[in-house]
């Protein structure tokens, strides 16, 4: 899933999302990978940029209420 932050209000929401997950949740930019739940790690690879979001094990059931909980946080998805 790639998603597109554009406050620190959205990063904060994901963060929070991500950290109930009970699998891996990474986000990067190609170049550089974080943790899912660090909000100065997704502040530090920035703002307005598409981003991939890795998700461990994607077809358990708490992945898949994860990314539905991610849709309900208005952040853009692509």
């Amino acid at each position: 899933m790639k998603v597109l932050f554009k406050n620190i209000s959205q990063v904060n929401k994901f963060c929070k999302a991500a950290s109930k997950y009970d699998g891996n949740v990474t986000i990067g930019d190609g170049s550089v990978e974080v943790d899912g739940e660090s909000i100065i790690g997704i502040m530090a690879i920035g703002l307005h940029k598409v981003l991939e979001v890795k998700i461990s094990d994607k077809t358990s059931a708490s992945a898949i209420q994860f990314e539905s909980e991610i849709a309900k946080l208005g952040i853009e998805r692509s």
